[in-house]
């Protein structure tokens, strides 16, 4: 998003955040799981077993990429850009059940340049007091000098969200973009937050440098 703190994900995502997301908890809404160590492990499993067959199938590699994300489109037999609502079963970890916009609108992006941006915002955003565990993102601030905190926490008083859990962790903050952590964020003490180990920041230029437009199968 233009004229806003820009983030990069190099871990293996579970379709949650883009450019700049505001997490909130309805009271209408129940999202809470009883076993989140539950959704951890099964979110391993599924990273080990698209790793094991893509050893499997050998040099060629067939449809298997070893992201079973990927793997759920890419090896479905039928041409995603014919289903595209079948794409939003194709998550896992806590992103699973995100289902919300299945059966929605569709439209294709075929430029990636925004040249008349409504709302520059902050990269993460909240209310309710959400969990924000960030590691290995690169967050490139603009030069607007009252826009380059990557944090935002919404309506609400700095004595009500200082104990929220905000933690930051390997985080690249260039061009004065800056985090605000809380909570238990401070001290970078809750491990139980963390389903995979994020790639170091550094290497965010080659792990997308073939990111982009999908063409020809690759």
């Amino acid at each position: 998003m233009a004229g806003a703190p820009k983030s990069t994900r190099i871990v293996l995502s579970v379709l949650l955040l883009a450019a700049a997301a505001t997490a909130s908890s309805p009271p209408f809404l129940n999202s809470s799981l009883p076993d989140p160590a539950a959704v951890v492990a099964d979110f391993h499993s599924k990273v080990a077993s698209s790793r094991r067959r893509m050893q499997q199938s050998g040099a060629g590699g067939g449809c298997m990429t070893g992201n079973p994300i990927d793997d759920c489109w890419r090896c479905a037999g039928t041409d995603w850009r014919q289903d595209r609502q079948r794409l939003a079963d194709c998550g896992i970890g806590f992103g699973r059940n995100a289902l919300g916009g299945k059966g929605g609108p569709l439209y294709v992006v075929t430029d990636s340049s925004d040249r008349d941006p409504v709302n520059p915002m902050y990269a993460i955003g909240g209310s309710a007091s959400p969990t924000i565990n960030s590691q290995g993102n690169r967050y490139i601030a603009p030069a607007n000098p009252n826009a380059k905190e990557v944090t935002k926490r919404v309506d609400t008083a700095e004595g009500q969200w200082s104990g929220w859990n905000w933690r930051t962790e390997g985080d690249m903050l260039v061009n004065g973009a800056f985090f605000v952590p809380s909570g238990e964020g401070l001290e970078a003490i809750y491990e139980k937050a963390s389903s995979v180990d994020p790639k170091s920041a550094a290497l965010v230029d080659m792990l997308t440098q073939n990111a982009g437009v999908l063409g020809e199968p690759r």
